[in-house]
């Protein structure tokens, strides 16, 4: 049995992804109450096109997504963004979380991830291929 399919979630986690960078669109934006009793806290939640989990924002996450987009969030849906896990420190711990990183539009019908030099541009409909959340 794999631990972390354990306990399940509604919110994409970076065991989700993988080694998986999946291109997404964005959906739309929530807040939502997370958490129960004096812990709950409410928090902005990324939904994406074609997917049944959402992103739930931290910090890091939103001010990416505002230098991308803009602080009106309603002008985010349909913007596509590429998901990666990645290891960070948090509270004194290394652990993996969900990062956002840019997709540039070289035409209509061709994306790339992050610039990089010599990097093979993947096409458009690679991005609804993965089914991993």
């Amino acid at each position: 049995m794999n631990a972390n399919e354990v306990f399940t979630s509604n919110y994409l986690k970076a065991t989700d992804l993988g080694d998986n960078k999946p291109i997404v669109a964005i959906a739309g934006v929530e807040m939502q109450t997370l958490g129960q009793g004096e812990e709950a806290e409410t928090k902005p939640v990324v939904s994406f096109v074609g997917k049944e989990k959402g992103l739930v924002c931290n910090k890091t996450n939103w001010n990416t997504l505002i230098d991308l987009f803009g602080a009106e969030t309603d002008d985010w849906a349909g913007k596509k963004i590429r998901l990666c896990a990645t290891e960070v420190a948090f509270k004194g711990k290394m652990t993996m979380a969900v990062r956002i990183s840019p997709v540039k539009i070289v035409s209509n019908d061709v994306l790339t991830g992050p610039i990089k030099p010599k990097a093979a541009p993947v096409a458009a409909t690679e991005e609804v291929s993965d089914d991993s959340f």
